[in-house]
């Protein structure tokens, strides 16, 4: 029983494995949200940002009663289109 199923786990080990999944951290998309992130820490103040309405009006999401604001986050609108492209 024991050298069956050995036998049973080479023959498996020789079978091609399906490719590995890709890491989301080695895409381009996480590397450009990464340098976003970088340049929007050493240059951007969160009062700065708080002083454009038009920011301030699209930060906001509402779903079942629920409504989240964004806009008191150091995230630009860019900061979203990025993390879209992240999850496309």
């Amino acid at each position: 029983p024991v050298s069956a199923l050995l036998s049973h786990l080479q023959s498996q080990s020789k079978q091609p494995q399906p490719p590995k999944p890709k890491l989301v951290s080695t895409t381009s998309e996480w590397k450009a949200l990464q340098h976003h992130a970088k340049h929007i820490q050493t240059t951007t103040h969160l009062r700065t940002l708080l002083l454009d309405p038009i920011r301030c009006a699209a930060m906001f999401s509402t779903h079942d009663g629920l409504y989240l604001d964004y806009s008191r986050q150091r995230a630009t609108l860019e900061t979203f289109e990025l993390l879209y492209q992240l999850a496309e």
